[in-house]
């Protein structure tokens, strides 16, 4: 897994983060890391007024956490007949989106998927516009699978023609959660057809090779993203770590993720690389240099992975395991973490650390 190495400029990292949200209920999310906190703050408003506007004298969502006992005894309209309701309320454009992805919220707490992806798929360009399409078609591709999301994806690439890249690569990301490689790879490869030069496209594409066992095709995109941009970090920093990761040219990896750092010292990600790569150099003390930084700055699990095993190795298990504690308190189901802990032979199992007390 390259987790913290996926997408990070891109919208794909923050399009995860609405699906996870608009699931979980939070109403501020569909702004995400995309729109600026003013936004953020209309866009809760927006909620908010949708969702009184849909079931008046209910308290505001923000609210919600205390109120959902009574919430629940009181809800009585189907999902149906409030997707007909919301159509004739008379709310401005935005709160109708705001409406639409509130219902889709409440659907989905119902366990009525079908209505929550109707409403999800109401939802127009907006700043919960990505967020709202990333839910629905999380749960087309959950509860209908892979040729449904395609079919689906198909019609709304052509219904928003202008959004037809953020589109493909959550159609790739969404194909590769369920573990569908071959089709993501499919779907890109006649995307780049038709734009052989874009980048998020071999970028993803590389990512996907990288599922699929094939190290040579990985490369080869991302050395293509490194000719039309030689400076591009996130080419630098993905190859540099997979080189590291996956192969023993580790002087090449090396040359790679230091360029990459020099174009963005503080990067996490980059550090984390750097880190990685001393590692399988030898340089221990290099290598804990920079995965505590990393750490330091994103405590990811992956970066706790990394940490844990340098810290393991120097015989220092006890923060080791505090380490891939904490990374596994963020993530307990962290693949990386149980594969580094069974490789190296820890035993019992390292435990997630505790959550802090509210």
């Amino acid at each position: 897994s390259r987790e913290t190495r996926q997408h990070p400029e891109s919208s794909v990292r923050a399009e995860r983060q609405a699906r996870n949200t608009a699931r979980d209920g939070e109403s501020n999310t569909p702004a995400l890391e995309s729109v600026e906190k003013d936004e953020q703050l209309g866009v809760e408003a927006e909620l908010e007024t949708a969702a009184l506007a849909v079931e008046p004298g209910r308290a505001s969502r923000r609210r919600a956490n205390t109120a959902e006992k009574a919430r629940r005894k009181n809800t009585s309209a189907p999902s149906e007949e409030n997707l007909l309701l919301v159509r004739q309320l008379s709310l401005t454009s935005q709160q109708l989106n705001a409406a639409h992805f509130y219902l889709g919220q409440e659907a989905e707490r119902q366990g009525d998927n079908d209505a929550a992806i109707a409403h999800y798929l109401e939802v127009k360009p907006s700043p919960m516009f990505i967020a709202a399409l990333a839910r629905g078609c999380e749960l087309i591709s959950r509860t209908r699978g892979p040729t449904a999301l395609g079919e689906a994806m198909t019609e709304l690439r052509a219904r928003w023609p202008d959004q037809k890249l953020r589109l493909l690569l959550l159609e790739s990301e969404l194909r590769v959660e369920s573990k569908d490689y071959d089709g993501a790879w499919r779907l890109l490869s006649n995307a780049l057809a038709e734009q052989p030069e874009e980048p998020a496209l071999l970028y993803a594409r590389s990512m996907v090779s990288e599922k699929r066992g094939d190290v040579a095709a990985m490369e080869q995109d991302l050395r293509r993203m490194l000719a039309l941009d030689p400076d591009n970090s996130l080419a630098l920093n993905a190859l540099g770590y997979s080189l590291a990761n996956l192969t023993d040219r580790f002087a090449e990896a090396l040359a790679l993720i230091s360029h990459a750092l020099e174009l963005k010292p503080d990067d996490p990600a980059i550090l984390d690389s750097m880190g990685w790569v001393q590692y399988r150099l030898g340089n221990l003390e290099l290598a804990l240099e920079n995965l505590r930084k990393a750490f330091d700055r994103f405590p990811d699990h992956e970066v706790a992975a990394h940490l844990g095993e340098v810290l393991w190795v120097m015989g220092r298990t006890d923060e080791a395991r505090l380490v891939w504690g904490k990374g596994l308190a963020g993530t307990p189901d962290s693949a990386i973490i149980r594969a580094t802990t069974e490789r190296l032979g820890v035993s019992p199992p390292v435990q997630p650390e505790p959550a802090p007390a509210p």
